[in-house]
């Protein structure tokens, strides 16, 4: 899978960031609802920043339906387009659906996300696809905001799927921790500079937090798993 240039994997990592930042203004997500179970939901924001948020994201999705690939029947994998599951999962389960303002209708939205969480899913190399996964920089970033769509959507995912994505945040807490402070054979030069962390102008942060955000998925919804004790120790 082809990767952009160095400033564009900084500006969308910092950038997608801030969506998953923003979440903090919904509601929580604890027993999320499906997609189904939220058609027609007529859920006042709790707040003006949530408002404004969930707004905004209806915005965005004129743009986000630019990355649908029809030929394929999923959004494009090109510099990690299909990212927009989340944004859509957030639509799909939380606030008031605006066709008119997102520029699709939710059936369109819901059926085009389902389709993509399954594709990725089945195409991760933790799951035995070849497509994109694993690497930490920076397809993991990606992947968890993947999972976190998923997790959104769980009651309208196939077993499939979910043993799948279950996968995905189980195998990436095991190669990471296998990792250690050491870095990852396929992300190039990119390093959290073992424990010592970085340097004058350049903290490291990303590089470090990267590692911690690939085991945070697995602590919240694998903590039963034997290997939780390792995981939670990185």
């Amino acid at each position: 899978m082809s990767h952009p240039s160095l400033p564009l994997d900084r500006r969308r990592f910092l950038y997608l960031a801030g969506l998953t930042g923003a979440l903090a203004a919904l509601p929580p997500l604890t027993g999320a609802a499906s997609a189904h179970a939220a058609r027609g939901r007529t859920d006042t924001p709790p707040d003006a920043v949530a408002a404004t948020y969930l707004r905004v994201l209806l915005d965005h999705t004129r743009w986000s339906e630019t990355q649908w690939d029809e030929a394929q029947g999923h959004y494009t994998a090109k510099d990690f387009g299909f990212a927009v599951v989340l944004g859509n999962a957030v639509l799909l389960t939380h606030g008031t659906y605006d066709a008119a303002r997102a520029g699709t209708d939710r059936e369109t939205l819901e059926r085009r996300t389902l389709a993509t969480i399954r594709h990725f899913a089945a195409s991760n190399r933790l799951t035995g696809g070849d497509e994109w996964g694993r690497t930490l920089f920076f397809d993991t970033t990606f992947q968890s905001y993947f999972v976190l769509a998923a997790r959104l959507l769980w009651k309208d995912l196939d077993t499939a799927t979910r043993r799948n994505v279950e996968t995905i945040v189980r195998e990436q807490a095991v190669y990471t921790a296998s990792l250690g402070s050491g870095d990852d054979p396929a992300s190039g030069d990119w390093t959290p500079n073992g424990l010592t962390g970085g340097h004058v102008g350049d903290t490291k942060l990303e590089e470090m937090g990267l590692y911690a955000q690939t085991l945070a998925p697995a602590l919240a919804w694998a903590h039963d798993d034997p290997r939780a004790a390792d995981w939670a120790r990185w």
